[in-house]
């Protein structure tokens, strides 16, 4: 990878967002060149530029967070559903906005599933605040000032919550299929399960955490291997 890559690169941002057994991938800025692997580029023939830099800056995180298990060069391809298959025995986990993006990794033995999201620190467009969060969710934000960026933390949340039940369960989640509870004194979220979709015991043993920075909102969520509620 190139070598601005690197200088771009922070291994320890988004460190307490996971336990310490996760590796943790942040870079600032794409890579000018990166190689993808065959299987990670039999999908971005028909992808537009920036999709393609996107697609790029994120597998070049995942390459580097593998790397710090000792898997060197390891391909990241692209499912049915688009979701990134990662080496068996590993948990992982990517996101990437505007000119920011992530990777997160575990070996399974360690942690079930995991998961990780950037979104742009901006406020949830007032249009579709009841699409995104349920009744009880708009009841909890913020009077006035910043709960429209509230609700945007609530979005995020669901869709790394998404991203850590995808691998076990194969199933969509819906928006109002799960309430997010926020817990501002230390930074982290609950989930409550409305369907019967998803089973209450696992719902139970994720763990909701976030990041608030000038520039991003980020959330991630976890299910340890041994069902501890800590990490």
């Amino acid at each position: 990878m190139a070598r601005e890559f690197y200088e771009n690169v922070d291994l320890t941002l988004l460190q307490p967002l996971f336990p310490a057994s996760a590796q943790c991938v942040f870079s600032s800025n794409p890579p000018e060149t990166f190689n993808l692997h065959p299987a990670e580029k039999s999908t971005t023939a028909r992808m537009s530029p920036l999709r393609f830099r996107d697609f790029g800056h994120g597998r070049a995180c995942a390459r580097l967070a593998l790397e710090q298990l000792e898997l060197i060069d390891c391909p990241v391809p692209v499912g049915k559903q688009r979701e990134p298959l990662w080496p068996d025995n590993i948990a992982g986990s990517l996101s990437h906005t505007e000119h920011f993006a992530a990777a997160v990794v575990a070996r399974k033995s360690e942690i079930s599933a995991l998961g990780i999201d950037l979104e742009p620190a901006e406020d949830l467009p007032e249009n579709i605040l009841t699409r995104v969060c349920r009744v009880e969710e708009i009841e909890r934000l913020h009077p006035a000032g910043d709960r429209y960026r509230q609700a945007k933390l609530i979005f995020s949340a669901k869709e790394s919550l998404y991203k850590t039940l995808w691998p076990i369960l194969k199933l969509f989640i819906g928006f109002h299929d799960m309430e997010i509870t926020l817990r501002e004194q230390d930074c982290s979220w609950s989930a409550t399960s409305h369907t019967d979709q998803y089973p209450t015991d696992l719902v139970a043993r994720l763990q909701g955490r976030y990041l608030l920075t000038d520039d991003l909102i980020i959330s991630s969520s976890f299910i340890l291997v041994d069902g501890s509620t800590t990490g």
